[in-house]
């Protein structure tokens, strides 16, 4: 693992039961979207390693959503100075 410069990388894995109808799914995704952006109800289960677990239950959609979440350094190598 690198580590120089601290920057958080955020991996959101939702486990999703069910779908509805195209139109349905549409607003679904953009209230589901909304409320995964935002950082309230997110519990941490384990930390582990710099590498922290968390899951958030969606309410009125019968989901949990799962965010892996850790720092990472990027080498100056990998990246350029515009």
């Amino acid at each position: 693992m690198i580590r120089s410069i601290q920057k958080y990388k955020i991996l959101i894995l939702i486990l999703i039961s069910s779908y509805g109808n195209a139109e349905i799914k549409d607003n679904r995704t953009e209230e589901l979207l909304k409320t995964l952006y935002n950082n309230e109800g997110w519990v941490v289960d384990n930390i582990k390693e710099g590498i922290s677990l968390s899951r958030k239950t969606i309410k009125n959609m019968e989901l949990t959503a799962l965010m892996v979440r850790q720092k990472i350094i990027i080498p100056k190598e990998m990246y350029r100075v515009l």
